[in-house]
């Protein structure tokens, strides 16, 4: 496992997104330590998986990502041809509905709890993400979670790792890079698209992205792109984007 990029310019990168969405470094930091005395209860028990056992599902395998936009539904069969499949937070239902099972979710926990725990007693590892926003979120499911990793966005943690990436599908796109997949496909993962109604617990429809919906897109957009030039340049190919 390589980073993508350095810690320092990682931190950097995200202190200015941080900056440009007025999110709390204080709260980001907060709910790094919360996550991480999470993860040395879930070591104690068994429960944890490290950044290397996450890489270890990943490496030298076609990769599909499954992400929430609105054409994943109409694509989600060819998940079945994939030899590993990551689940962008919500679209765990919707791959639960059609007996995907997805080898890895990538989660800040806004999606449904129920079907993220239920993968994760059917094999999953989960890969929590850790923000200012959804600290409750931690401490409500991180302990219910039997395989689960973590990551952050303040570097003050031991067992989470600073994650590649802002949103969950970046992230988890960042993830397959890092991890030496040897092909990645997209699905669901076009920010300009309408936000699949499996994405929210909240949404009944497909709706159009949410003025912040909207900055966070934006910002994946750019980092999607970083991770394909260094996807190619390692001879990964990307498919889908």
């Amino acid at each position: 496992m390589k980073w993508l990029l350095s810690p320092l310019l990682l931190g950097e990168l995200v202190d200015a997104i941080r900056g440009f969405m007025g999110y709390s470094l204080r709260e980001d930091c907060r709910a790094a330590r919360i996550l991480d005395w999470l993860l040395y209860e879930a070591r104690l028990e068994g429960r944890y998986r490290s950044i290397c056992e996450v890489c270890n599902i990943i490496r030298d395998t076609h990769v599909c990502i499954a992400g929430g936009s609105e054409s994943l539904e109409k694509r989600i069969r060819l998940l079945h041809e994939c030899e590993r499949v990551i689940a962008v937070d919500g679209a765990v239902a919707l791959l639960s509905s059609y007996g995907v099972r997805p080898d890895i979710i990538v989660t800040d926990l806004d999606g449904s709890w129920f079907y993220i725990l239920e993968a994760s007693r059917a094999g999953a590892v989960v890969l929590v993400h850790a923000h200012g926003d959804n600290i409750a979120a931690l401490r409500a499911v991180v302990p219910r979670i039997e395989r689960v990793a973590g990551t952050v966005q303040c570097m003050v943690s031991e067992l989470a790792y600073m994650a590649s990436g802002f949103t969950d599908g970046d992230r988890a796109f960042g993830l397959a890079v890092m991890c030496d997949a040897s092909k990645i496909s997209l699905y669901g993962m076009n920010t300009r698209e309408r936000v699949g109604w499996w994405s929210k617990p909240w949404l009944k429809k497909s709706i159009p992205p949410w003025p912040e919906k909207v900055r966070k897109l934006h910002i994946a957009e750019g980092m999607m792109r970083l991770f394909t030039a260094y996807a190619l340049k390692k001879g990964i190919p990307v498919e889908g984007l």
